[in-house]
């Protein structure tokens, strides 16, 4: 197979990225080709998510793909914490909420209304640990048995209850269910664990953490400062150790976004690991808690505008319009089987380098290494071209 990344010179002429691509923040042209959506036909309807919706294949992507609307035009990026209170205060028509909030989890907010993905766009979103493997070789099989002790014990109302507590008594929360729960094994050894920049990561991350502290292990939390792909890069170039991820997420992320995560948790993880192996990471057991994207209104609002399932935000939102065609310029970069993302390294990762180059996207030195700052020059080529900006060659951008 030959891989090809699409590419359209004249529209964009090579650039710079914003800073913040690797989070999949954008600003007012949130697809890169220039109309900014029908602003027209949304009209008032605001989707307030996080910021990283326009990339997230179970965000505005998946609505586009599974559901047939457009919702780019629509988006309110927000920090996930201020998303509720925007919905309640009537700043937003519909948000996107993580089912671990404890709005939706212990029902917080009654008024709000979960609309039903009445044709299956979700994935299993079980949370995961994933390590790198010269982890395990240094700190031992011990430290496989204590991460997947503690993923057997925590459930969705666990983080929830933590996340629900007061931000200067979560480590109390965390500390009361580590010793309810406890133990889990006996290890020693320095362990880092990479969080994103999220607060529902962050915590479960650090109940972890907790966890293995309790178990002898001398573990710490890195903030990766930015979302998955920073956390994918720390992992995979030795950052971090372990990073606690979303196993349906996490798998689109490292396939390319090639829409293979379902909702069977055990097939998911399954295909995880697969795509995990390419970067030298083993995926561990799942956990019996999860977190999803889950679209919401206030229940008055929807009433109002009669929508209850995903399938009638056709009511609200216009139609996505048809793909963009791929079939303008192509790039060469050689020929294999797989992917090309963070983590890569080898002679079609040269190749890539070296065209970007010649395009006028800054990689960094063509070392043959895809590290953050190849991820960087790929998402800016790609909003050029209109396609989605994942920072990976794979599928969408294949010959």
């Amino acid at each position: 197979m030959v891989v090809a990344l699409a590419l359209s010179v004249a529209a964009c002429g090579g650039g710079d990225a914003p800073d913040d691509a690797g989070s999949g923040t954008q600003d007012g042209d949130p697809d890169g080709t220039g109309d900014g959506g029908d602003a027209g036909s949304v009209g008032d309807v605001r989707l307030a998510a996080p910021a990283d919706c326009v990339v997230n294949p179970f965000c505005a992507p998946g609505l586009r793909r599974v559901y047939g609307v457009d919702a780019r035009a629509a988006l309110l990026p927000l920090d996930p914490d201020q998303v509720v209170e925007a919905v309640l205060r009537g700043d937003a028509t519909l948000g996107v909420v993580f089912s671990a909030d404890p709005a939706l989890a212990l029902e917080r907010e009654p008024s709000l209304v979960v609309l039903e993905d009445d044709l299956g766009m979700h994935g299993a979103e079980n949370v995961v640990p994933l390590i790198r493997r010269p982890a395990i070789d240094r700190l031992g099989s011990s430290i496989v048995a204590a991460l997947d002790a503690i993923s057997a014990q925590l459930e969705t109302a666990d983080l929830a209850r933590v996340l629900d507590a007061a931000a200067d008594e979560r480590d109390g929360a965390i500390a009361t269910w580590v010793s309810e729960h406890g133990p889990f094994g006996d290890g020693e050894g320095t362990v880092t664990l990479g969080a994103q920049s999220f607060t529902e990561n962050r915590v479960v991350t650090e109940i972890y953490a907790a966890s293995l502290a309790s178990a002898g292990y001398d573990a710490s939390v890195f903030d990766v400062e930015g979302f998955r792909p920073y956390a994918v890069d720390a992992l995979v170039f030795g950052d971090v150790d372990v990073i606690i991820d979303y196993a349906a997420s996490s798998l689109e992320f490292l396939s390319g976004y090639q829409g293979v995560a379902t909702a069977d948790t055990g097939e998911t993880i399954e295909l995880l690991a697969r795509f995990a192996d390419y970067r030298d990471i083993d995926v561990l057991a799942p956990s019996p808690a999860a977190s999803a994207n889950e679209f919401v209104m206030e229940s008055a609002t929807a009433a109002e505008l009669g929508v209850s399932r995903l399938s009638q935000l056709d009511l609200i939102l216009p139609s996505a319009p048809p793909d963009v065609d791929d079939d303008d310029t192509l790039l060469s970069i050689g020929s294999g089987p797989d992917d090309l993302g963070v983590g890569f390294v080898g002679e079609r990762v040269v190749a890539l380098e070296v065209r970007l180059l010649e395009l006028g996207y800054d990689p960094g030195p063509a070392d043959g290494v895809f590290d953050q700052e190849t991820r960087v020059a790929v998402v800016a080529l790609q909003q050029c071209r209109g396609l989605v900006p994942d920072g990976v060659v794979g599928p969408a951008t294949q010959e």
